[in-house]
């Protein structure tokens, strides 16, 4: 964003002709006058002149605005938690408005007082807002309390100054467009936790009684009040609103240089567990160490969780599998207690959940694979267990979206119980059929072969206007051909097929394919009879009685063999080929017919057509076995805010203990994310197989633990799951799932910065062989800044932010973290945190502070130019107290950026786990 373009006044129309420069300070005339001359020349040359001098109206000609005219007030009314170290002002959109009606010329500096001043000022027995009778504000401070809420209107020129960002300046304040604003600020010094209210008010004492509805005395007029001789001031309100300051003292950038790297802390995402047995596993007999470290959603990057001894392990392995197993297999309960029944032995067993049991397609714990991980290793085990606690606590919401989405689910399952009973019904009819023979099977169909639909045309035709053209029906059918052909040998096409054959006939009306079976593909000719040639060549002429009904008559040897008399010489001629049949287009089996006319091909057609997202399969099952209709449900939000609403140190173990103003690298634990998701949708299924809901229990229902920004995903789509759970290989392993290679890296930070500054931009910078990623003028690549993948909250003050990349790329390639001040339009201050005063400014406008601009004055309320001593004083081209421009370049506060090496963020504390 490039720097504003500040202007120390705005002047336009008459006024520009005034030509009385202001003093700055003092009296001015009550009016403006303005002097017109016009010079005529007549027919003869002569010349003439008449002038005219008028008065422009002046601050005691106003007793209002129009508050629509205030185009921002900073703070916004009702802030509770403005800075200190800011200066309060508001935006006007007539650029020219300030200085529209102060009756004097600017300075050769540019200096032109307002005619109407922000004030901020702390409501008490001595300051005291009131609304009169006729709808006026009057703000009335007695004299104790002048000089500490109010300020010098010596200095009002310099705390006023235009804004634009146009171009042509001209042409912008011709046409309007806003480029162009006005800008009044109150240079007052904000406390603390303290309420204020500020008002837009006269700024000279004609204005006051204009507003109050007084008489204005004639002659000068004078500043409403004045801090060297302080009277008890009444005031009319133009404008006003009430605001409040943060409990803590600050701005960004005070705030953000207090972070320091968390290097001190212990190891985070760990916590100490052990394995507690007596209730689904049983105590062992020899004893064994119980204890693990339980790993959650981020951890250190490289470490790793402390599992359980090799011992332990092996045997846990074993006793719950069995009992997982065990658990699956449950015998049929009868109505009466068979011989030899013991409820011990025989009983359904209560065991462990197989977690991922639908999807995978299991009944048993396998002997690897990501089932296998999620299920027996007791940190796997337990997240996801935290998973399906996640979703059990949400089962009645969660349950009532799913039924949201499933929308006319119920009336789509009557319509195909009705089509199914239809289809039944009409299926005993259609058994019937079966028993037939071909032919009588296609005689007694042959009424319904015109209701199965079959391709027209030309299969594959492309979609160009030119090609129906191209392909449309030209010539003879193949059965007029046939019919007509004179050179058919006799014999070869009965009488009833000419008689199929002629036109209006049922072949006639069919598109225009070739028939079926048999049939002549072309002709020969006569030949000329050479007799000599039948002294050489045997007769062998074969009577078309002997064709076989099947034979493909082709003009080739044996063809000719069969009816060309001996000796003849055949001349070889052009023949029409047989068109090829696209496979598919016609009946050639009696059993097509059945399948054709099968009531449930109908209803799974007409169900299909009717009914979106339905499974045709589950509905219509071929066994005609019981419909099942399902759905998913989907579910696009994180479950991270539940899991962290059942509690942080689940998410994060330790994070309690984080300290305050710290900043700290992490890593996702996808093995935790990976589990953490079987187990949530597990516990789903059996929500919904519990409560009847129609889900496909082998569905992803949750794919996310993080909710990334911008609209929720669709499945499968920017998630924590690359993929369906059922759609993993049982084989596969269970961090698969989630990352395979690498990692995501996480930006953990506790802040006082993040509690005032929610919108704060924290962003990951590839370096440029090992520097910053700077242009030329100091602006960040864009192709090098990484945007968070994820963002979170603990808590207020705490907030972690992902990205996809692993951590060792960042710390080897050398990254930068960024934490930039939100954009949030121009703001004016001085830094704090500097308690002395400095004898001269510093050598730059922006390291400028509140203690030195009130000169270490703690009691001092106002910036006082005069008193000060610094006017002349110049930096790069800007100087104090010179004009409202100049004052604005040096008070206008630059949006704030703070950059971390990444490897000053991570904390390494051991080589792996030990067990």
């Amino acid at each position: 964003m490039s720097d504003p373009v500040f202007l120390p006044y705005i002047r336009r129309g008459l006024s520009q002709s005034v030509g009385v420069a202001d003093p700055l300070s003092g009296p001015l005339p009550s009016r403006a006058s303005v002097t017109a001359t016009v010079d005529l020349v007549d027919s003869t040359g002569a010349t003439a002149s008449s002038s005219t001098t008028r008065s422009l109206a002046g601050p005691g000609d106003v007793r209002g605005i129009d508050e629509a005219q205030i185009l921002r007030r900073e703070p916004p009314p009702g802030t509770v938690d403005f800075e200190t170290t800011r200066i309060a002002f508001v935006e006007l959109l007539a650029p020219a408005l300030p200085w529209l009606l102060t009756p004097a010329a600017p300075t050769a500096e540019g200096g032109l007082r307002p005619w109407l001043v922000l004030i901020v000022v702390e409501e008490s027995d001595g300051v005291r807002f009131s609304t009169r009778s006729d709808g006026v504000q009057v703000l009335d401070v007695d004299a104790d309390h002048v000089a500490a809420q109010l300020w010098d209107l010596a200095d009002s020129h310099v705390w006023t100054h235009a804004q634009s960002s146009a171009d042509d300046l001209d042409a912008s304040l011709a046409a309007g467009r806003g480029e162009v604003i006005a800008r009044l600020m109150c240079p007052r010094k904000l406390k603390v936790a303290h309420t204020y209210r500020a008002a837009l008010v006269p700024a000279f004492d004609a204005g006051v009684a204009a507003g109050l509805g007084q008489p204005i005395a004639p002659g000068e007029i004078h500043p409403a009040w004045d801090l060297d001789d302080p009277a008890a001031v009444t005031l009319p309100v133009y404008a006003t609103w009430t605001f409040a300051t943060s409990d803590q003292p600050g701005d960004f950038e005070s705030l953000a240089i207090r972070l320091r790297p968390d290097v001190d802390a212990g190891r985070m995402g760990f916590r100490p567990a052990r394995l507690e047995t007596g209730a689904m596993l049983p105590t062992p007999t020899e004893g064994l160490d119980m204890a693990f470290e339980f790993a959650g959603a981020l951890v250190d990057p490289g470490e790793q969780a402390e599992p359980l001894a090799r011992a332990t392990r092996d045997w846990v392995r074993k006793e719950l599998a069995g009992a997982i197993d065990a658990g699956q297999h449950r015998t049929e309960v009868p109505l009466e207690a068979p011989a030899g029944y013991d409820p011990a032995d025989d009983d359904p067993v209560l065991a462990p959940q197989l977690y991922g049991r639908w999807p995978a397609g299991v009944e048993t714990v396998p002997e690897r694979g990501w089932v296998t991980q999620v299920n027996l290793p007791p940190a796997a085990r337990a997240a996801a267990a935290v998973g399906a606690d996640v979703v059990r606590q949400a089962e009645h919401e969660l349950l009532a979206a799913a039924w949201d989405q499933v929308g006319a689910l119920r009336e789509a399952a009557v319509e195909i119980g009705r089509t199914r009973l239809a289809a039944e019904v009409a299926d005993r009819q259609h058994a019937r059929l079966a028993s037939l023979d071909d032919a009588t099977l296609l005689f007694t169909m042959a009424p319904a072969t015109r209701h199965i639909p079959m391709p027209r045309g030309i299969p594959g035709v492309g979609g160009t206007s030119a090609v129906p053209g191209l392909l449309q029906r030209r010539g003879r059918t193949v059965a007029e051909a046939i019919a007509g052909d004179p050179v058919i040998p006799t014999g070869t096409v009965s009488a009833a097929f000419f008689r199929a054959a002629r036109r209006g006939s049922a072949i006639h009306r069919q598109p225009t394919l070739p028939v079926p079976g048999a049939g002549v593909s072309g002709t020969v000719g006569s030949g000329t009879s050479r007799p000599a040639l039948a002294t050489r060549v045997a007769a062998t002429f074969v009577s078309a009685a002997a064709i076989r009904p099947d034979a493909e008559l082709s003009p080739a040897k044996a063809f000719r063999a069969s009816f060309v008399p001996d000796g003849a010489v055949v001349t070889g001629q052009t023949m029409t080929r047989r068109a090829s049949v696209a496979p598919g287009l016609l009946i050639t089996e009696p059993a097509d017919v059945m399948r054709a006319a099968s009531p449930r091909t109908a209803a799974v057609a007409a169900t299909a057509a009717r009914l979106d997202g339905v499974d045709i399969d589950r509905a219509f099952p071929e066994d005609g076995g019981r419909s099942r209709i399902v759905v998913g449900p989907w579910f696009p939000d994180g479950l991270a805010p539940r899991l962290q609403a059942m509690s942080p140190e689940l998410l994060l173990p330790g994070v309690g203990a984080f300290g305050m103003d710290r900043v700290r690298l992490l890593e996702i634990n996808e093995e935790f994310v990976a589990a953490f998701l079987v187990g949530a949708n597990h516990e789903w299924s059996r929500e919904a197989l519990w409560r009847e809901f129609p889900a496909d229990l082998s569905a992803t229902a949750f794919a996310s633990l993080f909710d990334r920004p911008g609209d929720p995903p669709a499945p499968g789509e920017d998630t924590d799951l690359h993929t369906e759970l059922a759609d993993v290989g049982v084989q596969e392993s269970l961090r698969s799932m989630i990352g395979g290679e690498g990692s995501g890296t996480v930006l953990l930070i506790r802040a006082e910065l993040i509690r005032r500054f929610p919108g704060i931009m924290i962003t990951l910078l590839e370096p440029v062989d090992g520097n910053l990623p700077l242009t030329a003028d100091g602006a960040l690549i864009p192709e090098r800044v990484m945007t968070p993948m994820f963002v979170g909250e603990i808590d207020a003050a705490t907030r972690f932010v992902g990205f996809d990349i692993d951590p060792d790329d960042v710390l080897g390639d050398g990254w930068f973290v960024s934490l930039e001040e939100p954009a949030s339009g121009p703001r004016f201050g001085f830094d704090g945190g500097r308690r002395g005063p400095r004898p001269t400014p510093p050598g730059r406008w922006t390291d400028l502070t509140w203690a030195d601009v009130l000169q270490g004055d703690t009691e001092a309320t106002h910036v006082r130019m005069g008193p000060l001593g610094w006017q002349g004083e110049e930096r790069n081209g800007i100087t104090w107290g010179r004009n409202g421009a100049h004052q604005a370049r040096i008070a206008y506060q630059q949006p704030f950026r703070m950059v971390f090496p990444a490897s000053a963020l991570i904390v390494r504390h051991s080589q792996g786990p030990t067990g």
